[in-house]
């Protein structure tokens, strides 16, 4: 079930290819997008949360989020205790929010349709 949370954390993905997918009549389908992972993100806000309502959720708005982030420097963790729980909290909330997203798209046999 969609629970409405927006993530705290994310990757961020920079596109390396895109394909348009049409049909047959050669009307437009859709868009196959190829991402390759940058880095990981803070998200810091959103700059259009109307997008996300309850209503055009369940619409299935083609509105994306735009979010306000900011880079996580993995470069200068894991230099003590502090930061080696601090990233431990950063990988288990990314996981939960993971779990919570996959969830959202999983099929009735369990396995996620869109993987």
């Amino acid at each position: 079930a969609d629970t409405g949370r927006i993530a705290t954390m994310g990757t961020l993905m920079r596109v390396v290819h895109t394909e348009e997918l049409k049909s047959y009549d050669g009307s437009l389908l859709g868009i196959r997008v190829q991402c390759v992972a940058e880095g990981l993100v803070e998200i810091a806000d959103i700059v259009n949360p109307q997008c996300w309502t309850g209503e055009r959720r369940l619409r299935k708005s083609d509105e994306y989020l735009v979010a306000i982030v900011r880079p996580i420097d993995s470069t200068t963790c894991c230099h003590g205790d502090a930061d080696i729980n601090e990233l431990k909290d950063i990988a288990n909330r990314l996981a939960q929010d993971f779990a919570i997203v996959r969830s959202m798209y999983a099929c009735k046999d369990g396995v996620a349709a869109k993987e």
